[in-house]
Formats: C-alpha cells, structure tokens, sequence
C-alpha cells in the first residue's frame, strides 16, 4: 500500500489502491479466485440462466454495454444483442445508443469516508503504524462535501459516520455524456431516503470467505470493500444529465414483475431454487433503478 509509516491517506485514496491497483489489487485477480464457493462472494449474475432471462426481459432488444462485467457471464443471456463489455479502467464509447446495465459496480467505487465529530464534519483518513492501518479523523470537510452531507445524511446524530459517492456521481455524468439515446439498468444494494439512519458507523464492509468483515482497513489487497449505494444520490445525477427515471423499486419487486412474462421459470425446479436465492438472499437490499433518454 502508498501509506508512509506515519502517514494518513484519504480513504478513497486507500479502497483505490486496495481494490484496484494493478498489482496488489483486490480486483486485479482473476474472477474465477474471486467468485462462487472457493472465492469470497457470489453475485446474482451467476444464478445463470434465471438472472440472464429476468435481466434480458428487462431490456429492450438493442446493443447492451456492460459496466464491471466481471467474468462476462451475462454475454450468452443478452446474446443475439451485440454486447460490449466495460471495465472500471476502461474509456466509454463516444457515442452509445442502446442499453447500459450495471449490477453490483456502483458499490465497489471508491468513497470519501466522513464523521460527525462536536457538531462539525470531518473527513476520515487512514493511517499506517508498522503493518497496520487505523482510522485518523482529518480536516473539516470542504463546502462542497458538506453540502452533499445536508442534501443526503439531514439527520446524522453526533458521532455517526457517512460515505459521500464523488465517483458514482461521475459515472452518472460520463454515462450521461456517453448515451445518445437508450435504457439504463443499475442493480445494486444501496439506501433511499432516510435508510441510511441504519448504519450509524457508516455502511462500509468488506468480504472475504463468503464472511462479512466490519474493518475494512485490514489486510488491503485481499478483501473486497464496498459502501451501499446512496439512489437518492443517483437519481438526482440523472436527472440533471438528461435521464428519466422509469422505475425504482427492489430487486424483489422487479423479479415479480418479471416472472409473469416468464412463466416457464417457474415450471423447473432448479430455476424456483435460483429464484427464491434472488427474492430472499437480496430482493429487498438490491434496488432496481431504470433510466430512460
């Protein structure tokens, strides 16, 4: 990790070199290290072919760019659409029309950690002491980020902590300048409205070995960290770069909806195991947000 002994580092600046720096990267192992039971999570796209067939009944039959593809499993469902896959280090096309989806990418964006400390805000930062990393309250936070504060978190009780999202914001921005004209499809755990009263000590958590880790400061590079998604956050940056916002309910409803277009999914046995994993395992933390221009 880039901390000096003694040194304090953003936050962001830590979930970036922990989960993305081209050598000691979380991320920069192989999906197949990373994922299903000998890895450290399982994500819906791998509930294959159910979540494929729910996902391509979602969208409509045009070319589908996908953001943090992973190991691709959502090719073959989206097939015959001409489909473009899209890394978190890659440039967007110039110019798209069609379809965009996203699923489980906004949450491994890096954030700035915050706290409410005596009535002011500030920011958090990571310190290294020999082999390990602590917490360090920083600097007040700038006008800006103070603002995102009293927009999103109106409520925070003295001691609270908070992650404000400057690079989902930015995805939303270069997502708007990049669609001409299509569907957006974001599939995320995350917060709205007052939600985020539910994690006082912030929603940050990592994952290793299928086992949530509430100190996502230790052994950087080799568990993932990620933040639930702020969709108020999201739907106002949409709307302010062009987009409609067609539908925002949880992923539960979203699948419910979908199952009467798709009766047969319900006919085989191993396909009702797949879909009661989506419904119970995440139907209510996973949202479904649809975007229109």
């Amino acid at each position: 990790m880039m901390v000096a002994e003694g040194c304090s580092l953003p936050f962001d600046q830590f979930m970036e070199h922990a989960l993305y720096d081209p050598q000691t990267g979380y991320y920069r192992q192989s999906p197949h290290t990373l994922l299903g039971k000998t890895g450290d999570f399982f994500t819906a796209s791998q509930l294959q072919p159910l979540f494929g067939e729910l996902i391509s009944s979602l969208l409509p039959d045009e070319p589908v760019m996908e953001l943090g593809a992973g190991r691709e499993e959502m090719r073959t469902a989206l097939a015959p659409r001409p489909y473009l896959a899209i890394g978190i280090d890659d440039p967007l096309p110039a110019f798209w029309r069609g379809s965009l989806f996203a699923h489980e990418f906004f949450d491994a964006l890096p954030v700035v950690a915050g706290v409410r400390q005596e009535e002011e805000l500030r920011e958090l930062l990571v310190k290294r002491t020999g082999t390990t990393y602590q917490w360090a309250v920083g600097p007040p936070l700038s006008p800006e980020r103070r603002a995102y504060v009293a927009r999103y978190y109106p409520s925070l009780p003295d001691g609270a902590k908070f992650e404000i999202a400057e690079r989902a914001a930015d995805w939303i921005r270069r997502i708007g300048e990049c669609l001409v004209a299509g569907t957006v499809l974001i599939i995320d755990y995350g917060w709205h409205g007052n939600e985020y009263l539910r994690f006082p000590g912030g929603s940050l958590i990592s994952y290793r070995q299928h086992t949530a880790i509430p100190n996502v400061l230790q052994n950087p590079g080799l568990q993932d960290i990620t933040a639930h998604v702020p969709f108020p956050l999201l739907i106002d940056c949409a709307r302010q770069h062009g987009f409609t916002v067609i539908r925002f309910e949880t992923l539960a409803q979203t699948v419910l909806s979908a199952i009467g277009r798709l009766p047969h999914l319900l006919a085989d046995p191993h396909l009702r195991l797949q879909l009661k994993t989506i419904l119970f395992g995440m139907g209510e933390s996973f949202r479904t947000l649809v975007l229109k221009k």
